[in-house]
């Protein structure tokens, strides 16, 4: 997958480019035997600015198996909460994330059984790859390289496996999941499983991902040549005044049900613009970016079926930004 090839649907700057041949080269080292890629985040993302605002969407569903007043959001992150007191691995398990849901909630077995394969349902549903990750893994394959995949998300292996089939992530050597043995990738455990397993020599693994601490510091401790490739919504938080701006505006409304989509868009946004890194340049609320502002303003606006103009002033702004070309092909 080079990088002028018709796969990528993304325009990337030429800084952009450079850091993604420098990445690529990282990669298919001659003495790079394997490559490890953390999966969510990495090579798939979700479409919410947090993970959490899933649970806005069952709230329905919920109301027809519970007679208290809270709603499945507040009740649902207490759960985990609680499950994740209770594990020993800092990760909550799922299963035991329902069962506190379930006592602190007074729904049945089979209620909390139905609430547990929604979500699950759910977040398959929405889970879709990252392009510059998913390029990286199938460069790293096109090089001979293996692949393993490494994650330490609560979620049950075989939705973490349709997830993968869904986002075309295949031809990987293994997955290596946090497991009965209670092992995490986090504190970098996982590393020297992983060097066990595949039977690798000091310098033929190469990791990518993007937490410092598990994805960076963790295996560079170990010896363990890595790839940086940040959250793309850290990328846009370190890169622009725009999420600030909206958080700072609506205060604690942002993370109120009603504005879940204006989450999505800024998630999606994030996605668009920041999923192959470039270097910080905080030029204005939109990045210095017409494109930018055309897509995460006339494209959001373009979803809204009932949207209305509400000022002269507003209109005025909208019109001008239609008659601009890079804005409007956003």
């Amino acid at each position: 997958m080079g990088l002028n090839d018709n796969n990528s649907l993304k325009a990337m700057n030429s800084q952009q480019k450079s850091n993604y041949i420098n990445m690529v080269a990282n990669i298919v080292k001659d003495n790079v035997k394997v490559a490890s890629f953390k999966i969510f985040d990495t090579l798939v993302l979700s479409g919410f600015w947090e993970n959490s605002d899933l649970f806005h969407l069952m709230e329905n569903e919920f109301k027809d198996l519970y007679v208290g007043k809270k709603t499945f959001y507040e009740l649902r992150k207490t759960a985990e909460e609680k499950a994740l007191k209770k594990s020993k691995t800092g990760k909550p398990e799922f299963d035991e994330i329902y069962r506190q849901l379930e006592k602190i909630s007074g729904i049945s077995p089979d209620s909390a059984e139905k609430l547990k394969k929604r979500e699950l349902e759910l977040v398959e549903y929405y889970c879709y790859p990252r392009e510059c990750g998913l390029r990286l893994y199938n460069d790293a394959l096109e090089a001979g390289k293996k692949t393993v995949l490494v994650t330490d998300s609560y979620l049950p292996k075989e939705t973490i496996g349709r997830i993968l089939e869904n986002c075309g992530i295949k031809n990987y050597t293994a997955i290596f999941i946090k497991n009965q043995k209670q092992l995490k990738k986090s504190g970098g455990t996982i590393f020297p499983i992983i060097i066990k397993k595949l039977d690798l020599r000091q310098g033929q693994l190469v990791h990518i991902g993007g937490n410092v601490a598990d994805d960076v510091e963790a295996p560079v401790i170990q010896g363990i040549s890595v790839v940086y490739l940040p959250d793309c919504k850290e990328l846009m938080i370190k890169s622009g005044r725009l999420s600030a701006y909206v958080e700072q505006k609506l205060g604690k409304k942002y993370n109120e049900p009603e504005y879940i989509g204006l989450r999505c868009a800024m998630s999606l946004y994030a996605e668009r613009f920041f999923d192959y890194p470039t270097n910080q340049v905080v030029s204005g609320d939109f990045c210095g970016s017409i494109e930018n502002l055309g897509f995460l303003t006339l494209g959001v606006l373009s979803l809204a079926k009932d949207y209305a103009v509400s000022s002269d002033v507003e209109a005025f702004v909208l019109t001008a930004l239609g008659k601009e070309k890079k804005s409007a092909d956003m």
